[in-house]
């Protein structure tokens, strides 16, 4: 009986060593935006990410929260192991990775409307609407003045709905967020009877593409992050997961966003 004993015991404590020997998932705050960045984890921009540190042999755990938010708990409240879709004008705690990850805004348009904004310039006159924080993500704000209206909203749902209604003439998003939350919205049938959720839709890539990045505590895991990507991006993983995305909302971005 001692024997048994002693060997259960030893048994464990060899059970406690390993689980003890293992490390901790990296905690990484992640926003929630649809199509690129949601629970799953699924989506463009997230599924590249994931694919980085599964490439590095690092196990990590995703904790969403809206956009924004992510990055204000990550570098006000000290949550978090890293933070992803940092975007080029915000200062974080540790040590930034490279650009990982791009997003295409652009001007959204009902064809029917006949409106081809090729230019901020071309928006003259124009109601526009986009989201929080486009004012100065875009670098829009000298050419506010000229619109006939200018509105933002966090929920962009909103945008979608306006625009079918024809309460504003053109949305500045990006492409695959604004092409996913109209599919959703055709899917949910709420607003069918108030609005055409069908009219086709042109969307046109006047914005430079903009880089994301992500945030560490530690700056291993940053490099490790760095090497690794640098690895995925020479394969052509990172062209191919951000291609079978653009492929899905293809009828609604074309050919322009990113170039593919």
């Amino acid at each position: 009986m001692k024997w048994l004993l002693l060997a259960f015991a030893i048994g464990t404590l060899a059970t406690q060593a390993n689980a003890a020997s293992e490390p901790e998932p990296l905690l990484v705050l992640a926003p929630y935006l649809p199509a690129t960045s949601e629970q799953g984890p699924a989506g463009r921009d997230i599924e590249i990410f994931a694919a980085v540190m599964d490439r590095c042999d690092i196990d990590v755990h995703f904790h969403f929260y809206p956009f924004k938010r992510h990055l204000r708990n990550f570098t006000h409240e000290g949550l978090g192991d890293a933070v992803m879709t940092v975007p080029p004008d915000m200062d974080t705690p540790g040590f930034e990775s490279t650009p990982y990850v791009y997003y295409q805004n652009g001007a959204a348009v009902l064809e029917s409307t006949n409106i081809k904004p090729y230019h901020l310039r071309y928006l003259k006159g124009l109601r526009v609407v986009s989201f929080a924080g486009a004012s100065q993500l875009l670098g829009i704000e000298s050419h506010i003045e000229s619109f006939a209206s200018y509105s933002e909203f966090a929920d962009q749902r909103i945008h979608s709905r306006m625009l079918f209604l024809n309460r504003v003439d053109v949305v500045l998003a990006d492409g695959l967020i604004f092409a996913e939350i109209n599919h959703r919205l055709r899917a949910d049938r709420t607003y069918a009877d108030k609005a055409d959720l069908h009219q086709k839709v042109m969307f046109i890539p006047i914005f430079a593409p903009t880089p994301y990045r992500a945030s560490f505590r530690k700056k291993e895991h940053r490099d490790a992050f760095n090497a690794c990507f640098s690895e995925l991006e020479a394969e052509g993983v990172v062209r191919a997961i951000n291609v079978r995305h653009i492929e899905k909302y293809r009828d609604t971005v074309g050919y322009g966003y990113l170039g593919y």
